[in-house]
């Protein structure tokens, strides 16, 4: 498409190089039960077709799915810290406990400009933090596990970012137009949660039987859109002397969901097994963005754009569901 210098084009030539080294370091303590480590290494990620091709704020998308030449992105630079320790108590229980930072430069975000339209852009710096806890064993017939993450996810450069579905809009003097929020060194990343814990439990009844039930817990998360983590329902007159209405809170409340499995062995390779997620039905969501209603209470489409409310979209989590079926394993001989 060399031929039409115009966007929307396909004349882009991106090349994208990075060197990533790493270094580790562990050490046994007294005895063979504990043992320190620690580490650094530096990744990279170049952005995909998909970012590359919805790069443009002039031309947002509203399904990011065509190869197009928009603006150029910077590959993603992470450089990441651990530390921790790990270990085991007697020959059946094994833990570990560790702390890490993950600091990246030229993060891409995706960035929301109305109803389901939006563009991917870099934003300068962003930090992933926090504790990894877990804990696992096996006693006679029995076994289970305990995994518990601390993830504090936070933007570190200051910037206006577009999020005219935000009831905060306008209000920064710092941002030109009426559709921006002011961003802050600390607000917290939309979409990740705070507190994830996954525990579980196995046993064996019988020898050939193995009945589980396993729990997934996720804490508060903030919906995109709410980049500056200050949106609430309300009506607000923003800096410019426009005055607009907001539903929703702008966050996804924590939910916990349980499991039930159950595996029984008819012979050497095969396996009779059943899965029931979500056992209690709970109704969740696994995530949320800041967006325009198009519908009425009497779901009317409204061809307004004026009358389209400001609100929440929330991604449904899986209802309660069953599978049954044979697994069979297939036995390979090693080749000499």
């Amino acid at each position: 498409d060399l031929l039409n210098p115009v966007a929307p084009n396909l004349d882009a030539n991106h090349t994208y190089k990075s060197f990533n080294p790493g270094i580790g370091i562990t050490h046994q303590l007294q005895g063979p039960d504990v043992t320190l480590f620690g580490g650094w290494n530096r990744g990279t990620r170049a952005p995909s077709p998909i970012e590359l091709g919805c790069a443009d704020p002039d031309n947002p998308c509203s399904l990011p799915n065509a190869m197009q030449a928009d603006p150029f992105l910077e590959q993603v630079v992470t450089n990441t810290f651990e530390a921790g320790v790990r270990g085991r108590f007697g020959n059946g229980i094994r833990w570990t406990a560790s702390a890490f930072r993950a600091d990246n430069k030229d993060d891409i975000l995706f960035v929301s400009t109305g109803t389901s339209a939006g563009y991917f852009t870099n934003f300068g710096k962003t930090r992933r933090q926090g504790l990894e806890l877990g804990v696992n064993g096996a006693y006679g017939k029995v076994a289970w596990y305990a995994n518990y993450a601390y993830i504090r996810a936070t933007f570190e450069d200051e910037a206006c970012l577009l999020g005219e579905n935000n009831s905060s809009r306008g209000q920064s003097p710092e941002c030109a137009s009426d559709d921006e929020i002011r961003v802050e060194k600390g607000d917290k990343l939309p979409g990740v949660p705070e507190h994830q814990l996954k525990v579980g439990l196995d046993i064996r009844p019988i020898e050939r039987l193995t009945l589980g039930v396993d729990m997934t817990l996720f804490g508060s998360q903030y919906a995109r859109g709410n980049e500056n983590n200050e949106h609430e329902a309300g009506t607000f007159t923003d800096q410019f002397g426009d005055t607009r209405t907001f539903d929703g809170s702008g966050k996804v409340d924590g939910y916990a969901v349980f499991n039930l499995t159950a595996r029984y062995r008819v012979a050497r390779n095969w396996e009779v097994f059943a899965r029931l997620d979500n056992v209690f039905d709970t109704e969740y969501e696994t995530g949320a963005i800041l967006a325009e209603n198009a519908f009425d209470a009497n779901n009317q489409f409204q061809t307004d754009p004026d009358d389209w409310a400001r609100e929440t979209f929330f991604a449904p989590g899986a209802p309660r569901a069953i599978w049954v079926g044979v697994r069979f394993n297939i036995d390979r001989t090693p080749r000499r």
